[in-house]
């Protein structure tokens, strides 16, 4: 199937056009060939526009346009992740993407509101207490265990990303028995006793 855009009036197929429920046939009126030279043309108006549209949106309004962007991933999946995937292989984004990764002397608030919301979902999971605050968490520079500078991963979490450490597994994040280390020092120890890690270490000295 075809559509003329209405800027350049070329008919042109409908991949040629943005998917827009709005209008009958399911497509804007522009091609995206014309819609990218639009953009372009007026950008710092158009990003200034959308700024103070979503600064001033009402919580009706936020949560209309979550479930419209939710609805559209699930019925374009591949075409988002596809365009997701061009988008991260751009060299200014994977430069701006590594100038996002966390200062962790600069932003302790931040990371201890991260901490805290990932030790609240784990508790929930795990059905153990939780009781901390962010006044509870203290970060150090480096973790206590294998002596690693502690700094927060970009996406994912890394060895050197700092983690809730439960000191006593059963009794859960309550104060008094957390600790902040490594995420390897974490991984390593998990729930393990003395007596298990005793053990392990015993096997790896015995079969150097």
């Amino acid at each position: 199937m075809t559509k003329i855009c209405t800027t350049c009036k070329q008919e042109k197929d409908l991949e040629q056009f943005h998917k827009n429920n709005q209008n009958k046939d399911g497509y804007l009126n522009i091609c995206k060939e014309c819609k990218k030279a639009s953009y372009e043309e007026h950008k710092e108006k158009y990003l200034a526009r959308q700024r103070l549209r979503r600064a001033n949106r009402t919580p009706e309004q936020r949560q209309k346009d979550r479930q419209y962007a939710q609805q559209y991933r699930a019925e374009n999946l591949d075409y988002v992740t596809q365009r997701a995937k061009e988008y991260e292989s751009r060299p200014d984004v994977k430069i701006r993407r590594q100038k996002q990764k966390y200062d962790y002397v600069r932003r302790p608030d931040r990371i201890k509101r991260d901490l805290l919301k990932l030790a609240k979902d784990r508790a929930r999971k795990q059905n153990v207490p939780f009781d901390l605050t962010e006044e509870d968490i203290e970060l150090p520079e480096v973790c206590p265990v294998l002596g690693l500078k502690l700094e927060k991963g970009i996406k994912h979490p890394c060895d050197q990303s700092p983690s809730i450490d439960k000191i006593k597994p059963d009794l859960g994040y309550v104060r008094g028995n957390i600790k902040v280390i490594s995420f390897r020092a974490n991984t390593l120890k998990r729930d393990a006793s003395i007596e298990e890690l005793k053990a392990i270490l015993k096997y790896m000295e015995e079969n150097e």
